[in-house]
């Protein structure tokens, strides 16, 4: 026994219990956002990063070696 007059295998039983039932909390959730949730999660991480944007450009000169212009 004891001096709090349990014996210490059912302190070491009932931390086993609670470090499971954490663990299994903690999977429920990856479980929730990583396969449930992939979807809408992946589209507005997407959303996040991604933007598209219109570039107007002027196409240049190409000019030869002796600086003459061989395409305008």
């Amino acid at each position: 026994m004891t001096p709090l007059g349990k014996p210490p295998w059912i302190r070491i039983g009932l931390t086993a219990l609670l470090l499971t039932a954490a663990l299994g909390v903690v999977g429920a959730r990856l479980y929730f956002i990583q396969i449930t949730q992939h979807h809408s999660l992946g589209t507005r991480a997407t959303k996040q990063y991604v933007r598209r944007v219109a570039l107007s450009s002027r196409r240049g000169t190409i000019y030869d070696r002796n600086g003459r212009a061989l395409a305008i």
